[in-house]
């Protein structure tokens, strides 16, 4: 079975390409920067493609960071 879904590695080099390919030249990861709110998936893969990563703190695990008092 071949896992095609983040964190493995496909989305984030399929980005890197439509990216490299709009920028004329190919866009490193320090170049780039991915947004979203899944820690186990979006935050994970793009720490394991050396991608900065924002995590959206009013996203899935909303409630999570809000019990450890991570947020207010």
């Amino acid at each position: 079975m071949r896992w095609l879904g983040k964190p493995a590695p496909p989305p984030y080099e399929a980005c890197h390409k439509i990216f490299s390919a709009k920028a004329g030249q190919s866009v490193t990861p320090d170049q780039q920067l991915i947004i979203g709110d899944g820690l186990a998936t979006d935050i994970t893969g793009a720490l394991g493609q050396s991608i900065k990563a924002i995590l959206i703190e009013s996203g899935i695990h909303h409630d999570d960071l809000r019990a450890h008092g991570w947020i207010i």
